[in-house]
């Protein structure tokens, strides 16, 4: 009787601590106002040897960016950030060197994604806190897309394969 009312429980309490750290702020975007995406350099760099450039974003060098003004785009590019999220297996590497980035602002709220789909996880910024979910490389290829479209450099070393 026991076992039964416990593993019921379990899945509560895991589904709402997914929701409430952060990555549930990602999930919940529906048709952000404004998205930008970026072109980011998160390679593993000894101090002083990271690309000069004018901008940082959460303290990675930023080799371009293109302001999403498009209301579809935007849309194709959250749902794929989304679908990435909600197919991952939840296997993360301990790498973090990031390539892609999306600030998004809906309805007053400003999340930040910083993403390195080298090994399968992104970081949520919002507000004060920060949060690092699981995701799979198929949302790169989309994001590729609108930043060379745009013009945009992609950032050197990127994985390609839509593992």
């Amino acid at each position: 009787m026991r076992i039964r009312f416990l593993v019921p429980a379990c899945y509560v309490v895991i589904s709402v601590a997914f929701a409430g750290c952060g990555g549930g702020s990602v999930l919940n975007l529906d048709a952000p106002e404004q998205l930008t995406l970026y072109s980011i350099d998160g390679r593993d760099f000894k101090q002083g040897e990271e690309p000069k450039t004018e901008e940082k974003f959460h303290g990675y060098p930023v080799l371009g960016k293109v302001e999403i003004t498009d209301v579809d785009r935007r849309k194709e590019i959250v749902a794929a950030l989304k679908k990435g999220m909600a197919r991952s297996d939840g296997k993360m590497a301990k790498c973090f060197w990031p390539r892609h980035a999306i600030r998004a602002v809906e309805k007053g709220r400003t999340i930040d994604c910083v993403i390195c789909f080298e090994c399968y996880q992104l970081e949520v910024h919002e507000g004060n806190s920060k949060s690092v979910k699981p995701t799979t490389r198929e949302p790169q290829e989309v994001f590729n897309r609108h930043l060379k479209q745009a013009g945009v450099p992609l950032a050197p070393g990127m994985v390609s394969d839509n593992k």
